[in-house]
C-alpha cells in the first residue's frame, strides 16, 4: 500500500512497562492493521519499548520517575520545553491514548483540535483523582471511548458520556500460555517449596489496590488449616517503603516462611506463575482482569470476591467468587474446598480463558480503529 494513504496514528501511553495496560497496548499494536503506520510516545521508558516493531517509530520522554534535585530539575525542562515541541509534531494525526491519567495530554489535543481515540482501563478510584475539568474532558471529548469491560463501559456512561463507547476486552496471546510441569519443578525447587505444598498464587503490582493485607491474611487463616500450604506473590513495586511495610506485616504475623514475595521478574513472570496449584484474587478493584485469564489458561481454581470486570471472566462453573467483599473465612472455605476436590475441570477455565485471544479481538480492535480515524 502506498505511504501515502496510510492513516497516521500516534499511540500515548504512561510507562509501556508490564502492567495491564500497557500490555494490552503491546499486544494490539503488534497486530494493528497494514492501513496504519504509527508512532508511539511512552512517558517513561518500559522494557516493552524494545519488543515494538523496529518500523514503528516510538520515543519516550523520561528514563525514570525523577528521585532527587538534579533530576526533577530535568524532569520539569523536560515538561517545559521538549514535550510541547513533542506534541506539536505528532498533532496531524489521530491521538490513541491508552488511559485517563494523560490528562494533560488530553488537554492539550482539545486545545488543538487533534482527534482523540481514549482506551480506558481505569475503575473509579482514578477517575475521583481527576479534577472536574479533566473528568469532564476524558468523558466527552475522545471521538470515540474504548472500554476494556461492560463494568468500564457502564462507569462511564454513568459519569455522563453520551458519544460512542465500543467494548474491546483486554486479550492476550493464549497459545503461549500452557502449563509446564517441568517450569513448575524447576522454578518451585528455585524458591524452595517443598514438594508436597498446594501454593496459592496471586500477581499483580504490590500496591494498595491489590490489596496484600487481605492477602495476608488469608496466608493466615488457610495455614492454620492446611499447613502445607504456601503463598507467592508475583510483582513488585517502586515503592521501597510500602513493600517494606507489607513485607514486615507479613514476618510479624509468622508468615517468614509462609509467603514469598517475587519483585520484579520481567520475562520470567510466566515461570513463577507456574508454580501455582491455585489463584486468589485479592484487589479492591479490577476494571477486567487479565491475570484470572492467564490463571485459568494455566488451570488454576481462581478464588476472588467481586472487585469488578471479573465477573465478566467467570461464570458459574469456573473459578469462586465469593458472596461478601473482603471476607477472610469465606476465602479461606472456598480455597479448601479446590484443596480438597482433586476433580477441578481446568479444560472449562482454559477453554473461557481462550475466549479472550488476541487474534479475536485484535480484529476487532481494528475495525474500531477503522471506523474512527477515516
Amino acid at each position: 500500500m502506498d505511504n501515502k494513504k496510510l492513516i497516521q496514528l500516534t499511540f500515548l501511553t504512561p510507562t509501556m512497562k508490564r502492567t495491564g495496560s500497557e500490555i494490552v497496548l503491546f499486544n494490539l499494536i503488534s497486530r494493528i492493521s497494514d492501513n496504519f503506520r504509527f508512532r508511539l510516545l511512552s512517558v517513561y521508558k518500559g522494557d516493552l519499548l524494545s519488543y515494538i516493531n523496529k518500523r514503528y517509530s516510538t520515543v519516550f520522554v523520561h528514563q525514570k520517575r525523577p528521585e532527587n534535585i538534579l533530576s526533577k530539575i530535568g524532569f520539569k525542562i523536560k515538561e517545559t520545553f521538549f514535550v510541547p515541541r513533542l506534541l506539536n509534531a505528532l498533532k496531524n494525526s489521530v491521538w490513541y491514548i491508552n488511559t485517563i491519567v494523560l490528562w494533560d495530554y488530553l488537554e492539550y489535543a482539545e486545545k488543538n483540535k487533534i482527534k482523540v481515540i481514549l482506551h480506558i482501563h481505569e475503575m473509579e478510584q482514578i477517575f475521583a483523582l481527576l479534577s472536574e475539568e479533566q473528568l469532564q474532558r476524558a468523558v466527552n471529548y475522545p471521538d470515540v471511548v474504548i472500554a476494556n469491560s461492560n463494568y468500564t463501559m457502564q462507569l462511564v456512561k454513568d459519569y455522563g458520556r453520551t458519544k460512542p463507547i465500543e467494548l474491546c476486552y483486554p486479550a492476550i496471546d493464549t497459545k503461549i500460555i500452557t502449563a509446564s510441569s517441568k517450569i513448575k519443578a524447576f522454578y518451585r525447587s528455585k524458591l524452595n517449596i517443598p514438594i508436597n505444598s498446594f501454593v496459592w498464587a496471586m500477581c499483580g503490582t504490590l500496591d494498595d489496590n491489590k490489596n496484600p493485607l487481605l492477602f495476608i491474611d488469608i496466608a493466615v487463616e488457610l495455614i492454620k488449616i492446611k499447613p502445607y500450604s504456601v503463598f507467592i506473590w508475583v510483582g513488585g513495586t517502586d515503592d521501597c517503603s510500602y513493600a517494606d511495610e507489607i513485607k514486615n506485616i507479613s514476618i510479624n504475623k509468622g508468615m517468614a516462611n509462609k509467603i514469598i514475595w517475587i519483585d520484579k521478574v520481567g520475562e520470567e513472570y510466566q515461570n513463577y506463575f507456574q508454580c501455582a496449584d491455585g489463584f486468589v484474587l485479592t484487589s479492591k478493584k479490577e476494571s477486567f482482569s487479565i491475570v484470572t485469564l492467564e490463571a485459568l489458561l494455566l488451570g488454576l481454581p481462581v478464588v476472588t470476591h467481586d472487585c469488578g470486570g471479573v465477573k465478566e471472566i467467570l461464570r458459574a462453573d469456573i473459578g469462586t467468587i465469593i458472596n461478601d467483599k473482603e471476607n477472610v473465612s469465606q476465602f479461606v472455605q472456598s480455597m479448601c474446598t479446590y484443596m480438597e476436590n482433586s476433580e477441578y475441570n481446568k479444560f472449562k477455565g482454559i477453554e473461557r480463558g481462550r475466549e479472550f485471544d488476541i487474534e479475536i479481538w485484535s480484529k476487532k480492535w481494528n475495525t474500531i480503529l477503522n471506523n474512527y480515524t477515516q
